[in-house]
Formats: structure tokens, sequence, C-alpha cells
């Protein structure tokens, strides 16, 4: 008989702990599926910031249109696309409730009261159906109806700080119907 074995137990009741290689193979798999959980969660936080967007111009949108029906005209919160409420995009958040803003009341009106940090900023420009409607830099196309007045409603974010902006935009056209460029940024 081995001295370093006693009788009625096996080679394997001594062994204890693990090799090198099983060890470095578990640690790749845990590394492997931390990087796609990863990736998971941050597709999942663009599409929670991207729904937010859709958000904003949709309630921008029946905004206008309880507007629309007592006035028979839509609200301009700015003179154009540039305008932004209640400041230019950039990487920070902020609150959408901006007081001292001078658009504050017309945004207001249209019910965008928001006193949680949004990354976006707001555009709200309407006219009669004698003005030209501004080129949105939106994917999807949006036809005027003719004679009627209208408006352009966009809420514009750059989350990530790379100057690239994300839009999301209706329209009176199709109010129903929310275009996205960069969806994401």
């Amino acid at each position: 008989m081995a001295m370093n074995a006693l009788p009625g137990r096996s080679r394997l009741a001594y062994r204890r702990g693990y090799t090198l290689p099983e060890l470095m193979a578990a640690l790749g798999m845990v590394a492997i599926m931390a990087v796609l959980a990863l990736a998971g969660y941050r597709r999942y936080l663009d599409t929670v910031k991207s729904a937010e967007g859709k958000d904003l111009v949709t309630t921008i949108s029946a905004g206008q249109t309880g507007y629309f029906e007592s006035t028979q005209g839509y609200l301009s919160c700015g003179t154009n696309l540039t305008d932004y409420y209640p400041s230019a995009p950039n990487r920070q958040k902020r609150t959408l409730r901006a007081p001292a803003n001078p658009q504050a009341p017309c945004y207001d009106l249209l019910g965008v009261d928001s006193q949680a940090p949004s990354y976006f900023s707001l555009v709200t420009v309407a006219g009669l159906p004698s003005d030209s409607v501004p080129s949105l830099p939106t994917t999807g196309s949006f036809t005027p109806a003719p004679g009627r007045p209208w408006f352009v409603a966009m809420a514009v974010s750059d989350i990530d700080g790379d100057s690239n902006l994300g839009y999301f935009s209706t329209t009176s056209f199709s109010p129903g119907d929310v275009a996205t460029l960069n969806e994401g940024e």
C-alpha cells in the first residue's frame, strides 16, 4: 500500500482547490458575461433616453393640438429651429422648468412642465399658411397641408458630448409620427 493513500479513500478525495487553468477559464467566462451585460445595459440606457425625447415631442404635439382647437392657430415658442429651451443642447442634465427664460410661458401653455432633469433641449416654431416651413434635420418626410397653419416641434440632445446632435421631431402635418436622426446621441 502506498504511503499517501488510506484504505477506502480515493485519490480525488485528497484533491483540494482548483488548478490555474480552471480558474483562468472561469474568470474568462465571467469577463465575457460582464462585457455582454454592459453592452446590454448601455443599449437599455439609450432606449430610455430616446423614449424621453419622443415623450417630449409628443407632449408638445398634444399641447399644440389643444391650442389649435381653442384658437385655430399654433403657438410658436421661438423664431427658428435653433431657439433652444431651456438652453442649447450639451452633455449636462438640466430641468426643463426655467421660469426666468422668456420662452417658459409658451412651453407652460403647451404642457411641458418637468422638474425632472433632462438631456434634451426643446424647439417649437409655428407659422401661418403663407409662411415657409423650415426644413427638419431628421429623417422622414412631412408634407405640408395647403392653406393650413403649421407647427414643428423638436427635442434635441447631445448626450455623449461629441457635438453630434440627436433629434426627435413632429409636425402638425403628421402629429402622431415622430421622426428621428442620430437617436441615442
